[in-house]
């Protein structure tokens, strides 16, 4: 049934419906309006049929009033002798005639109604005929007195005056109903355009009240649908507050990390989440209805320091803390605090909000990177001495460890020239020992002292074309290559920023190496070449913050080295071979690696024994 209204409503509110009951209702009214007109023209015939039949029915009196007075006319002269009573006798056929001439004009399309007026006037004839018979027989002879004779005429006198005032009545009726006729055929006349005129005006009102019904129905069918589309908006609205409200208080309920508590204006807590009591270690039921002081230590409490944080808040909207708090179970711990107050629409405080945060395993990492700090600053303090204990180091290796090694290089150099034929066989080898030895610790020292200066020179970096230094460098090594007959193919290097003397070493370093550990029997071809590589394909840059790098490679033909020992080739001291096959203190090496690292770049090698080795110098791209 509910459905069925539905329907129903739905048809009933189309604007379809409503077009097709005007235009049904415009057709009513239109048809109404022409059967009244018809009515109008029907009743106006009528009118005229009933006029004209009273018209006929009054002349038919006349002509049977014609009629009586010519008897009355003959029978008073019959009566009386007296010639004056034919008078009226005398004047009837004329009467008679005009009388009926009338009726004719007046029945003139009746044919029926002729016939029969036709046999009317025959009787009428007859009638008269008999009455000009009747007075032939009585000869003109009275039959009554002379008195009864004046009486009779006086009667005649009167009965012409009735007649006379009846026959003026009989106008005057007859004046006013052509008046009344004439107004009535004017009022009917005027009837269907008065009629037409209500008909159209009442047309025009409808179809007035029509288009002013349909512009307000679509008028309030727009705002109808625009109330619906405001509703639905504001039930959306609705729905997505509600929504947005169901999830807060989901947020604040479900939250575990946060305590979040609803205080009033005096900071007796209200409400209670599960991050509340998790942190806290209070349930709901033990906690609401208490002031929030609950959660600090004596100490603060004899301090106020609730009350003065509620204080703050109050005055600037929000106050925030850390410190130790106080769980249930007496244990404590770090919370970080942040109170606002809560403000109604005449901005009065009506409340606060406190989220508390534990952070006591923060607060713990920062004592223990405090702990790590000053663990750091005192070894950096160690370090220091140590670099000081070095730089003593140094001192002493490039003067005092020197000085006494050139004096013996130099009485080396003496004997070897003025008493080498006067020592022995055993003493020339011993003597040839102790000068390899101090040529070695020459080495040495020469080595150590390079190292440290890596260390500790000032890194002024410069753009600089690698192709310009290793031209020099090659040029310096020219006398060893032709000696081993040596050859160094070169591609196109980049330019890089980088610390140009500390390049022309770690290119020295490495080409020497190579001629080094060339192999006795074949000439030494040494190629150095340079790309651009991702950082990703680097394994020692997995974790680099450079994403490109420059790759320099110098590979040689020469007697390699076991690649169980690409790891270890560059740390300080590090020899692969005897020292009495191949010179070399292994410094050589780790300087190179220490020169990479101070351009923020990566060296590695790699080799298999007597297949030559490669090494591969990563700096970043960004350095270029």
């Amino acid at each position: 049934m509910e459905t069925t209204f539905k329907k129903i409503n739905q048809i009933t509110n189309h604007a379809y419906f409503h077009t097709g009951l005007f235009v049904v209702a415009l057709f009513v009214l239109l048809f109404i309006g022409a059967i009244v007109y018809r009515q109008i023209g029907s009743l106006k015939a009528s009118e005229s049929l009933v006029s004209h039949t009273h018209t006929v029915n009054i002349e038919l009196g006349r002509l049977l009033s014609h009629v009586k007075d010519a008897e009355t006319s003959q029978r008073g002269f019959m009566i009386t002798g007296d010639s004056s009573f034919l008078q009226g006798y005398m004047l009837s056929d004329q009467v008679i005639n005009r009388s009926v001439n009338r009726l004719r004009v007046l029945t003139i399309n009746d044919l029926e109604y002729h016939k029969e007026l036709d046999s009317i006037y025959q009787l009428i004839d007859l009638r008269l005929s008999i009455l000009a018979n009747s007075l032939k027989l009585a000869g003109g002879h009275p039959v009554i007195s002379e008195e009864v004779h004046d009486e009779m005429l006086k009667g005649q006198q009167v009965m012409n005056q009735i007649k006379e005032q009846i026959n003026q009545q009989i106008n005057q009726e007859i004046a006013l109903i052509n008046e009344r006729e004439n107004k009535y055929r004017s009022d009917i006349n005027f009837a269907p355009v008065t009629y037409l005129l209500l008909i159209l005006f009442a047309i025009g009102i409808f179809i007035y009240s029509y288009l002013k019904i349909t512009h307000d129905q679509k008028t309030l069918k727009n705002s109808s649908n625009r109330i619906s589309l405001i509703n639905e908006r504001l039930l959306t609205k609705h729905a997505e507050l509600q929504e947005v409200e169901n999830r807060y208080h989901l947020m604040v309920n479900e939250v575990q990390d946060y305590a979040i508590i609803l205080l009033n204006g005096n900071g007796v807590i209200q409400n209670w989440n599960k991050g509340a009591e998790q942190i806290k270690g209070y349930h709901e039921e033990e906690i609401v209805g208490k002031f929030f002081s609950v959660f600090y230590p004596k100490a603060d409490q004899e301090k106020y320091l609730p009350q003065r944080l509620l204080d703050e808040a109050r005055k600037s909207g929000r106050a925030a803390h850390e410190g130790w708090r106080i769980r249930k179970n007496g244990t404590k711990f770090w919370g970080s605090v942040v109170i606002t107050a809560l403000h109604n629409h005449d901005n009065e405080i009506i409340g606060f909000t406190k989220v508390t945060r534990d952070l006591t395993d923060k607060k713990n990492a920062e004592e223990q990177d405090q702990q790590h700090r000053k663990s750091i600053e005192d070894k950096n303090a160690e370090l220091q001495a140590i670099n000081k204990e070095l730089a003593s180091f140094n001192h002493i290796a490039s003067h005092d460890l020197q000085e006494p090694l050139r004096k013996i290089q130099t009485f080396i150099s003496k004997i070897q020239e003025d008493d080498l034929e006067r020592i022995s066989e055993k003493g020339k080898e011993y003597f040839s020992r102790v000068r390899i030895s101090a040529n070695r610790m020459q080495q040495l020292i020469s080595d150590l002292l390079t190292y440290s200066h890596v260390n500790k020179s000032d890194k002024l970096f410069e753009s600089t074309d690698l192709n310009s230094i290793l031209k020099v460098v090659l040029e310096e090594l020219n006398p060893t290559l032709e000696e081993k007959k040596g050859h160094v193919e070169t591609g196109d290097l980049p330019t890089v920023k980088v610390i140009p003397f500390q390049f022309e070493q770690l290119f020295t370093n490495i080409i020497e190496n190579s001629l080094k550990y060339s192999k006795p029997d074949i000439h030494p071809e040494i190629s150095i070449s340079s790309s651009v590589v991702n950082g990703n394909d680097i394994p020692e840059a997995k974790e680099s913050k450079y994403r490109k790098y420059h790759k320099i490679t110098i590979s040689d033909n020469g007697i390699g080295f076991d690649p169980k020992y690409a790891s270890t080739i560059f740390t300080l001291f590090q020899r692969l071979h005897d020292k009495a096959e191949y010179t070399g203190t292994g410094i050589g090496l780790a300087i190179c690696k220490k020169i990479v690292e101070n351009h923020n770049g990566i060296i590695s090698a790699e080799g298999h024994l007597n297949e030559g080795s490669s090494f591969h110098i990563y700096i970043p791209y960004q350095a270029a």
